[in-house]
């Protein structure tokens, strides 16, 4: 991979976007190198969860690579959007947790692509903005969608439509992200996060994950009968039979349940 940086720590991956010297702005390249590496991820690599962040400290990812971009034709454009939703729509629906961990500024389809992660977390030095209006643009990677389906239509159409920049501590507000750390700690923190997560089934992670984005946008009614469908299905595997046997026969196990109940 030339535009990244990839490293193994037990089951979880750590993807480096690579490009430093323009702020980890994302080419066809760089954005065809992460879809390669969701694609055997899971299998191939092992892992059961993903952590992007940025090289050097001065950006996450500052959107989409302008100088690619500003020379494509109408179909080129269209190609590049059309790879950048393939991308982001992978993250989402990926067999594994995928998570950012945004390190500076995060700009267009920076915020894109962590919005399409599972979890966000940010250093507190972090920026995150969408400034494709100022560029005669739009976000072209699922901005417009996903950011109005956290905070909600007026909030999304001044975030986007000002350009403005929004702090780590304001987007964690506007549960855009789910943390912030120290600028010094981000990794250490996010890794730690991570392990303790796994520690639970991976199994019901996984139940849990497509339950949520498959009911987001359903009724209510049909969006429990999804929930029940995928609770069923953890019931009914091997692994939920033994850590439910395995915590019937700890000691204490009748107060512990007790106190859970309670």
């Amino acid at each position: 991979m030339r535009n990244l940086l990839y490293e193994k720590h037990g089951n979880i991956g750590i993807i480096k976007i690579n490009r430093p010297d323009q702020l980890n702005a994302l080419n066809s390249s760089t954005l065809t190198e992460i879809n390669d590496f969701m694609d055997r991820a899971a299998i191939q690599e092992e892992l059961k969860a993903v952590i992007f962040t940025g090289a050097g400290d001065r950006a996450f990812i500052a959107g989409a690579d302008v100088k690619e971009i500003s020379i494509l034709d109408a179909e080129g454009f269209l190609k590049f959007s059309t790879l950048g939703d393939k991308v982001t729509r992978g993250l989402e629906t990926a067999p594994l947790i995928t998570i950012s961990a945004i390190n500076g500024y995060a700009l267009g389809g920076g915020v894109e692509f962590a919005l399409a992660c599972d979890l966000i977390f940010a250093a507190k030095n972090a920026k995150l903005g969408f400034p494709d209006v100022s560029l005669g643009l739009i976000p072209g990677f699922g901005g417009t969608q996903r950011l109005a389906r956290i905070v909600g239509a007026r909030k999304a159409k001044e975030i986007i439509m000002t350009a403005r920049l929004v702090s780590a501590e304001e987007a964690q507000e506007l549960h855009i992200i789910n943390k912030v750390f120290d600028d010094e700690t981000l990794m250490e923190q996010t890794i730690d996060f991570t392990e303790r997560m796994l520690r639970n089934s991976f199994h019901a992670l996984m139940h849990a994950k497509v339950a949520i984005e498959q009911g987001l946008d359903q009724p209510i009614q049909r969006a429990m009968e999804v929930e029940r469908i995928h609770f069923m299905r953890c019931f009914a595997h091997q692994d939920a039979r033994e850590r439910i046997a395995k915590f019937l026969n700890r000691p204490s196990s009748k107060n512990n349940l007790q106190s859970t109940l309670q």
